[in-house]
């Protein structure tokens, strides 16, 4: 007979806010190459992301650059998310 206790549905460590906030600005950075007509493996020479929650997307920063394939990256804190593309 199994005696193991039920799984959990801990999400485990971290804020899971990171993960919905980091989407966002991937989805913006995508669509900014899309419109741009450019392979989703385009390199991005400089994303700057201002955003009320800059402490979140700072905990997500290599991974972000490494899916948007971003040369540089530039975090600011503010008020509201502003995500800001440039190509080439």
């Amino acid at each position: 007979m199994h005696r193991a206790p039920w799984p959990t549905s801990d999400p485990g460590p971290g804020d899971p806010r990171v993960l919905t906030t980091v989407s966002e600005i991937l989805g913006r950075l995508r669509k900014a190459k899309s419109d741009a007509k450019l392979s989703m493996r385009a390199e991005i020479s400089k994303l700057t992301v201002t955003s009320p929650v800059a402490e979140l997307v700072a905990q997500a920063q290599n991974d972000l650059c490494g899916a948007g394939m971003v040369e540089e990256f530039v975090l600011v804190q503010g008020a509201e998310t502003v995500v800001e593309v440039q190509i080439g």
